[in-house]
This record gives C-alpha cells, sequence and structure tokens, in this order.
C-alpha cells in the first residue's frame, strides 16, 4: 500500500506548489527528509497544509522532525554554555587591563610631581649657598662694600624669577596632565545615539497568495497566516517574518521595498529597520525567545 510520503512524491513539487503556494524548495526538502532549515513550527505549519489540502496523515514526518530539532537544540545549548564562559574570561581580562592602565597613569604622574620637586629642592640649596657668607668673609666687610648688597639684591630677584618660572611650567604640566584625563574620559565614555522616530504600520501586499510566519520579539507569541490581502502590523513593534515566497510588496515608513521571487526568504523587524537575514540567524533568534 502506497505510504502519504510517497502519495506526495507522485503528486510532485511543481503541482503542490500551485495549490498550496508552499515554495518549491521547502516542499522537495519534505519530499527527501531534510529537516535542517525548518523551525519545527514552521514545518509543522507546512505539513498541516499538506494533510489538510490532500487529506493525508504525516504524523510520522512530524516525529522524525521533532526529534532531530530536540538534537539540535542540545547542541546549541552546549554551545551557548561555551559562549558564555568565554565571554566571561574576556570581561575578567578587560577588567585587569584598565586596572593596570590606572596604575601606570598614576605611577606616571607621580613620578613627574617628584621630579619637578626634586628639581625644585637642588635649586634652593644652591641659592641658600649662594647667599650664606663664610665666617671669614663676613669679617672684611666695611663701609666700602656696602655696595655689594646691591648685587645680592639683584642675584635674589634673578632666583625669584627662576622659582617663579619653575612653578608656572610645574603648572603647565599639571594642566596637561589633566587634560589628558579628561580627553580619555570622554573617549572612554559611550557615545549616545539620538532615536529615530519608528514606522507607525508595516504593510505587507502580497502579488498572490502568501504563507507567512509572525514571531513577535516582545511576547515570543508564534503565528502563521495565508494572506490573500494587504496585511498592516504595528510599526512599534519587533518581528521576525518568514515569507513562503517572494512575490510581495512590503512598507514602513517611507521605505518601500518590491520583491518578485519564487524563493522563500526572512526578515527581522526591530527599531525602526527592516533585515534581511538567512535561515540559521532566523532560527537562532526564535530559539531564544520565551
Amino acid at each position: 500500500m502506497q505510504s502519504d510520503l510517497e502519495k506526495l512524491r507522485s503528486i510532485g513539487v511543481q503541482k503542490i506548489y500551485e495549490k498550496t503556494h508552499i515554495s518549491r524548495g521547502f516542499i522537495q526538502k519534505i519530499l527527501n527528509r531534510e529537516f535542517g532549515e525548518f523551525s519545527f513550527v514552521q514545518l509543522n505549519g507546512f505539513l498541516s497544509i499538506l494533510e489538510r489540502e490532500y487529506a493525508l496523515n504525516l504524523q510520522d514526518l512530524r516525529d522524525e522532525a521533532k526529534a532531530s530539532h530536540d538534537d539540535d537544540a542540545v547542541g546549541l545549548q552546549k554551545q551557548r554554555a561555551i559562549e558564555r564562559v568565554e565571554q566571561s574570561r574576556q570581561k575578567s581580562r578587560n577588567r585587569l587591563l584598565f586596572i593596570l592602565s590606572g596604575v601606570l597613569i598614576f605611577a606616571g604622574v607621580a613620578y613627574l610631581y617628584a621630579l619637578s620637586q626634586k628639581e625644585h629642592q637642588i635649586v634652593q640649596v644652591e641659592v641658600f649657598q649662594e647667599e650664606r657668607p663664610l665666617a671669614w668673609e663676613s669679617d672684611l666687610v666695611t663701609k666700602e662694600d656696602l655696595s655689594d648688597d646691591a648685587i645680592e639684591d639683584e642675584a635674589l630677584q634673578e632666583v625669584q624669577k627662576q622659582e617663579e618660572a619653575q612653578k608656572q611650567e610645574e603648572a603647565q604640566e599639571q594642566e596637561e596632565v589633566q587634560k589628558q584625563e579628561e580627553v580619555q574620559k570622554q573617549e572612554e565614555a559611550p557615545i549616545s545615539v539620538e532615536a529615530t522616530a519608528k514606522p507607525k504600520i508595516v504593510l505587507i501586499e502580497p502579488k498572490e497568495k502568501l504563507w507567512l510566519e509572525i514571531v513577535d520579539l516582545s511576547s515570543g507569541k508564534k503565528s502563521q497566516k495565508l494572506l490573500e490581502e494587504r496585511l498592516e502590523l504595528d510599526g512599534e513593534g519587533e518581528y521576525l517574518l518568514h515569507f513562503g515566497h517572494s512575490n510581495f510588496n512590503i512598507s514602513y515608513g517611507e521605505q518601500r521595498d518590491e520583491l518578485a521571487s519564487e524563493y522563500s526568504v526572512r526578515f527581522m523587524y526591530k527599531d525602526g529597520n527592516l533585515e534581511k537575514i538567512d535561515a540559521s540567524h532566523y532560527k537562532d533568534l526564535a530559539s531564544r525567545l520565551p
């Protein structure tokens, strides 16, 4: 007795496509028992359409696909666990580098300050030694030598000028260090991006019967539709969209895309933007939802 799957194979891909509007590629993969590119929800929807249109029972295929997807889910969980461990290690390394950078900057500033203080003390000692007269020299001071006071005053003024210049140089160095620290803080600060206005609606206009799966990213709710007329979605929402073929138009805000292909296509609509994604990315995003 001919099985239900063999009945579908005998009907042929083209006739099944004309009646169900499921893409030819997906039909061929179902007939070949290749379930890797399907989410279980999507495959279950296709099988339900085939059962309804041809009065078949495809529960064996449904059970086989569920077992295959359960194995994939276990592998995905292991991969995510490895990624979380690697991310944790990377954060620890970044934190250590940040601490070491701070220590090096502080040590550099302290070294410059200590060096400037040491130079200032050397200048003061030299000035003191020059100003202090020896005991035998003081005995030789006479009234005629009083003019030497003017020379000492001039020398003292020169020393004061040097001290003032040294203080200004130290102040400039300190100001430069502060400026460098401010620039570093500004470079490390996160850049705020001004949010753009989201479209009010997302308009889907099929040119022929169109199978569509909608996944609401905020609630995790999934639904499937067979469109014959235009469909409006809330532009404030966030969705995963999977179309059975690409013969349709889609508009959001001032953007309008016109597609004309028999192949399946997937999109992610988020923050007012529509991004085309591949099957593996779509499957990964859908599997993360509650």
